[in-house]
């Protein structure tokens, strides 16, 4: 507030300290709501036990990529800003690489390892960074993919299986040969989405696995859009274009692709557009694939993905893989859950809702998939 940044609207945070810790164990962020208006030294924060009027001093900024976005743009220009988080997002691989991650833990071993823990019962202990334990060594092979039902024609690298040989129901079992798609998006997104699904249809050379194109790759015979454009982002909005266009058009869509932004995960499932529309279209027998607008934008990395779980989506089965003949039949369960908030400030109510949402084969063919908002 001293540098002229506006807070109002943001989510604000506090630090818990744990007293009886004896500063052992770090404070933690608590985030409390969204800043309505500053009067002088104190904010008014909405939160979930009302207003509250709270010292500037003791709330931070949540650290949140819209704040810290906002906040970089003010202290620097937004196209700085952006580069920056550019370039955090392309380092993101850092965070799980082994090497990294053990030299990492090296140093933390050796600090500790120099430091002698007590209690004030005078129990004491140090920890030895030399000690070391034997694993039991397990050899893993690489699994093959397989693409034919007479199992002969198999890859170590499903993409490259995909381009060889095309997906294993082709010709078979999968029936959607051209897929009828709505696409429901912004307005000023229409010119980003309708690039998106020119390179979608037909690859993108700058793409390392994704040059040849849904089509193509899938062994379809065609693909159609219909986009739909909404002028504002409120769940109102999405649910009355998705309804009229699907009043309003021939034949079943057998697939929607729908824009969708990070923001909407701060809202609660009844005003959140992604629960809304996927929860009517589902009720229509339409399955959902969504997409956020930087990822629309900047497809490279993220196109053949996108084209996999459109597929799948379909009904389509890409590759299975090899399983032992017997007359016992495997069958995998995936159970999913969701904790249902109504918002990620501190106080709320939540609940969680668990169910079942896929079935497979051990080979890894899809038997059953719910995918309902229940």
């Amino acid at each position: 507030m001293e540098q002229g940044f506006d807070i109002r609207g943001l989510e604000v945070a506090n630090l818990v300290r744990y007293e009886s810790s004896q500063e052992v164990v770090a404070p933690s962020f608590q985030t409390i709501g969204r800043v309505k208006f500053v009067k002088g030294n104190i904010a008014i924060v909405e939160s979930n036990d009302g207003d509250r009027e709270i010292l500037l001093s003791s709330l931070f900024l949540n650290k949140t990529h819209e704040n810290i976005r906002l906040y970089l743009e003010f202290v620097l220009d937004s196209n700085r800003a952006n580069s920056i988080l550019h370039n955090v997002k392309q380092r993101e691989f850092q965070r799980n690489d082994a090497s990294i991650l053990y030299s990492e833990i090296t140093q933390l071993a050796n600090v500790l390892s120099q430091l002698e823990f007590k209690n004030g019962d005078g129990f004491c202990f140090i920890m030895d960074k030399k000690g070391t334990t034997d694993f039991p060594k397990l050899s893993l092979e690489n699994p093959k993919y397989l693409f034919d039902v007479s199992l002969s024609k198999s890859h170590i690298t499903p993409a490259k299986g995909l381009v060889e040989f095309g997906p294993y129901d082709y010709g078979k079992f999968f029936e959607v040969s051209h897929p009828y798609v709505l696409v429901i998006c912004h307005k000023s997104s229409v010119g980003a989405f309708s690039q998106f699904l020119g390179r979608l249809r037909d690859g993108y050379n700058e793409s390392p696995t994704f040059t040849k194109g849904f089509i193509a790759l899938y062994r379809l015979q065609g693909i159609t859009f219909k986009i739909v454009e909404v002028d504002d982002y409120s769940t109102a909005n999405f649910l009355d274009k998705i309804k009229k266009a699907i009043e309003q058009s021939e034949k079943q869509f057998d697939i929607a692709i729908i824009e969708t932004k990070h923001e909407f995960r701060r809202l609660p499932p009844q005003e959140d557009s992604y629960w809304q529309s996927k929860a009517y279209l589902l009720q229509q027998g339409i399955t959902v694939q969504f997409i956020k607008e930087i990822n629309v934008r900047e497809p490279k990395f993220i196109l053949d993905s996108f084209a996999l779980q459109m597929y799948a989506k379909l009904g389509g089965t890409p590759w299975v893989l090899p399983s032992s003949p017997n007359i016992a039949h495997e069958l995998v369960v995936g159970v999913g859950s969701k904790m249902i908030r109504s918002n990620l400030y501190v106080g709320a109510q939540q609940h969680r809702i668990v169910g079942i949402t896929t079935f497979f084969n051990a080979d890894g063919s899809t038997c059953l998939v719910q995918d309902r908002k229940r």
